[in-house]
Order: C-alpha cells, then structure tokens, then sequence
C-alpha cells in the first residue's frame, strides 16, 4: 500500500520515517485557548505554568506533511503527549496563523488534564480587601463623596482632603470624632494624613524659604496643608 490516510497513521501510532521532534513551539496561551477559547493576554501564570508543564510532560509533533516557506516549516503536524497523538495542526505559508483540531475528545481530555496538573494555585490573598478598606467612612447617600488615595481597590484609604471632609461631618453632627467608635477607622484616618503631611513637609519647607527670599508661594497649597496638620492633631489628640 502506498499511503496511508491521517486516520490510519493515527491510529496506528507508526511513525516510522517520520520526523519527530519535541515541540516548543507551542506557548501556553495557545493551550489555554485551545483548550478554553482564551484568547492571548487573558492568561495568566503563563511562563509558570508553561516550563512546569513542558518539563514535567513529553510534549512532541510527528510531520506528516510538512516544507519550507522561504525560512519556516509549515503544514500539517500531528501533535504527541506522552506518546499518545492527541491533535492535528495545520499552516499553509510562513505567515499565515496555525490552527489545532483534537483528534477525539478522549484527546482533549487528555491534554486538559495534563495541563491542570502543573497549574499554579492562585493566591488569592491579593484579592481580598483589606480591614483598613473596610473600616474607611463613606459618605451619606445624597451628600459629596469623601476623597479616596488613588490606589487599589484592596486598600483604599481617605486622602487627607477625604479626612478633613469627613470630620467636618462629624462636626456638623454635634460630636465629632467623640462618635467614632471604630477605632480601625481612626487609625486608617490618621495614617492618610500623616502619610499625606510627611511627603508635603518638604515642599512646604522649599516655600517658606523661597518666602523668607521674598519668592512668593502659591497660598492655597500653604493653607491646604496647615489643614491637614491641623486634622491630624485632633485625631492624634482623640486617639
């Protein structure tokens, strides 16, 4: 007989003549879209996840149908795990994309589960807020909004102008920080202003000795700050 069909090579698994090699050039965003139609740069642990796999795994491609395209092997592949084909994949010009098509689903199976075997276990603990973020006031529903840090969502903090926004409150309601209870949220309220006043003090130095040289400095910033020190004492006081 002088062929075979793809099937019969297949199932055979004689591939006698053929070259065999191992194939790196299979990246694992290609297996999480093979596998879970995820598309490249949505996936993440990649290089990980991928040397676990490939060192762990004998991933190879026996040609079946392959030639050059000017400095690139293109056509059809027959792709190997573990000795086992598991899928077909085909380029037609050096330039063109490769697609992949599992052999049965018995193949996918096989594929998916060596590939979750070396995937690294999320650290969730990144994800999750913070107590600090759980404990920040927020403002009455109708009234401004206090001023957030921009930050992450998992450790959002007041600005110190949220700070001083939110104690004006207090003050209008009568008793001010007498009716904080929540000592979480006096201690994240006072670590966003000392935070805040610590990366202005120089600043506000270089002003007054431009002042002191008769360079006059912008009055608001001056006057921001003074209140920010300001806040910070009756909260350092309270506490």
């Amino acid at each position: 007989m002088s062929y075979q069909t793809l099937g019969e090579i297949i199932a055979s698994k004689n591939f006698e003549g053929r070259r065999v090699h191992e194939d790196y050039g299979i990246d694992p965003e290609t297996i999480e879209d093979l596998l879970y139609d995820r598309p490249s740069g949505l996936y993440s642990y990649s290089n990980s996840h991928g040397d676990a796999f490939l060192n762990n795994e004998n991933l190879q491609v026996v040609e079946l149908n392959t030639w050059i395209c000017t400095d690139t092997g293109v056509g059809m592949n027959l792709m190997l795990l573990n000795d086992e084909p598991i899928a077909v994949s085909w380029q037609s010009a050096r330039r063109n994309p490769t697609s992949y098509a599992f052999i049965s689903e018995e193949a996918y199976e096989l594929l998916r589960e060596a590939w979750e075997r070396h995937r690294p276990e999320r650290n969730i603990q990144d994800k999750l807020i913070d107590a600090e973020t759980l404990a920040m006031p927020v403002a009455p529903a109708g009234q401004a909004a206090y001023d957030i840090e921009d930050r992450d969502a998992t450790n959002l903090r007041l600005s110190a102008v949220g700070v001083a926004g939110w104690m004006d409150e207090l003050d209008r309601a009568g008793n001010g920080l007498a009716d904080v209870e929540n000592v979480e949220t006096l201690k994240a309220a006072l670590a966003s202003c000392e935070a805040h006043v610590s990366s202005q003090r120089a600043l506000l130095d270089r002003i007054a000795e431009n002042s002191e040289n008769g360079v006059p400095g912008p009055c608001d910033f001056v006057e921001s700050v003074e209140k920010e020190l300001k806040v910070t004492a009756r909260i350092c006081a309270h506490s």
